[in-house]
């Protein structure tokens, strides 16, 4: 096996790591979600440019992003929910 292409794969780390510590602050996990995807394109790019290659920072990247990307999706619907059951406890007090 060859050595790996590393520059895509480096990028989706970063970016990935980037999107994964982002997702759990409230109104920044909308550009993490962005950034996620941005990993997540780098990284499948490199696993495509690395076919006959190792792919180890490739599929690292890649994990990362959807790691990101589920923990942005999971929190926007926790934050969500709070947000309907706080109006409509407001709602009943008034």
């Amino acid at each position: 096996m060859k050595d790996e292409k590393k520059v895509l794969g480096i990028l989706s780390i970063v970016f990935g790591a980037i999107a994964l510590v982002g997702s759990w602050v409230p109104f920044l996990n909308n550009g993490s979600f962005v950034v996620g995807l941005f990993a997540l394109v780098l990284g499948v790019i490199a696993l495509i440019v690395n076919r006959k290659n190792k792919k180890v920072l490739a599929l690292i990247g890649t994990l990362l992003a959807l790691a990101s990307l589920v923990i942005v999706l999971a929190t926007q619907s926790i934050y969500s929910n709070a947000l309907d059951e706080a109006s409509k406890a407001y709602d009943e007090t008034s």
